[in-house]
């Protein structure tokens, strides 16, 4: 913080304790825009008493804005002039396209965790404490959610048969744990031991696959090492590494370096997908692996990824188009999927969202029919 210059590649990173008067950045969408501009002129005069006379941004955008905002007749703001800051955002907000809110969400998948919160509280050791609260909570939620604990009972219950049925186990419900759950931990984030950071300390992280996949060079490792190398890590340094972050992890390895371009790659399906994209629904997917031949690693990864009930949605159209048809921001967690029919295609024909990410696609893709071979977006 006492620094003269200070140069960061993010402004998440940086923070907002530095005072920023020269940024450049890019912008995905309006919010995402108006967040990172909003780092400039922060504070004002630093502990000496000496404050910034002048503020400069370059925010690399679509050419779309550039044209809505400063050319033609319809611009909003004129080039070199001024405006004040409620101006300036409203400019950005209408300008900007659309990205969808998921608002959807919560009539359709947050009944789900507030109906098994309901269900714990029946219990008859809790429920003779709170039954007044316990009443209320299910008055309130079945008018706020407009279902009934019948109607989410029969849900959970038809999502538990399909898994068991599916699966050949006599137990578990992967759709109803995902609904529900406080966690929010993706089914495929991994454990990293990171050999470029040079303090020991801060090696133990996590890190998604699909980010593994396409910028990493990483060397699979058995779970147990990775633990045992944390504890002797821990007492040689005297320094606690919290272990819970990484009890499920689908796997781990070690980082060894950052690559310089990215590496493509895919999941793969080992049947056919047709009959999974046009049900139309959430499902549990397994036997899962990743399609990476220039990967010398992918078949540790795949040993682990097999065994992986993951909770999906599939899209019968690649990435790209799902993403433009239902809005989506430009980094959400949907991904590449071939099975037997399509896995030597250039460009994989479907898409799949995991976990939370696929309980929001499930709240947008109602929107889509289809009509012949074309998919119309309402």
């Amino acid at each position: 913080l006492a620094a003269d210059l200070v140069i960061g590649t993010s402004t998440i990173d940086v923070g907002v304790d530095f005072r920023i008067n020269y940024l450049v950045f890019e912008s995905s969408d309006a919010g995402n825009f108006i967040q990172r501009l909003g780092r400039l002129g922060r504070h004002g005069e630093n502990d000496a008493g000496v404050a910034f006379d002048g503020f400069m941004a370059y925010a690399l955008v679509p050419n779309f804005l550039a044209e809505r905002l400063f050319e033609g007749e319809e611009r909003l703001l004129g080039d070199g002039g001024e405006c004040d800051r409620f101006t300036l955002n409203r400019a950005i907000r209408e300008s900007y396209r659309c990205i969808n809110d998921f608002r959807g969400y919560y009539k359709r998948w947050g009944a789900v965790q507030s109906f098994k919160l309901l269900y714990q509280l029946s219990d008859p050791k809790v429920r003779s404490r709170y039954v007044g609260s316990r009443d209320r909570f299910a008055r309130e939620a079945e008018e706020v959610f407009g279902v009934s604990p019948r109607q989410i009972s029969g849900r959970v219950r038809g999502w538990a048969e399909d898994w068991q049925r599916q699966s050949g186990q006599k137990g578990g419900n992967p759709i109803a744990e995902e609904a529900s759950s406080f966690r929010g931990a993706s089914g495929l984030l991994c454990g990293l031991y990171d050999l470029t950071e040079p303090r020991e300390a801060d090696r133990f992280k996590t890190y998604g696959l699909p980010g593994v996949l396409s910028n990493l060079e990483i060397e699979p490792w058995t779970e147990r090492g990775f633990l045992a190398e944390l504890e002797q890590v821990a007492q040689r340094t005297g320094q606690a590494i919290p272990k819970g972050r990484f009890n499920y992890c689908l796997g781990f390895m070690k980082l060894r370096a950052y690559r310089e371009e990215r590496l493509n790659w895919k999941f793969h399906f080992p049947g056919r997908l047709d009959a999974v994209a046009d049900s139309w629904k959430v499902q549990v997917l397994d036997g899962l692996e990743v399609w990476q031949p220039d990967n010398r690693w992918v078949d540790g990864i795949n040993q682990r990824l097999r065994t992986q009930a993951l909770v999906a949605y599939v899209l019968k159209r690649p990435v790209g188009e799902v993403k433009r048809r239902l809005r989506l921001p430009m980094h959400f967690q949907l991904y590449p999927i071939s099975d037997e029919g399509s896995i030597h295609d250039a460009t994989a024909p479907y898409a799949v969202a995991f976990g939370q990410a696929a309980l929001l696609l499930d709240t947008l893709a109602y929107t889509f029919k289809s009509e012949g071979d074309e998919l119309w977006f309402i």
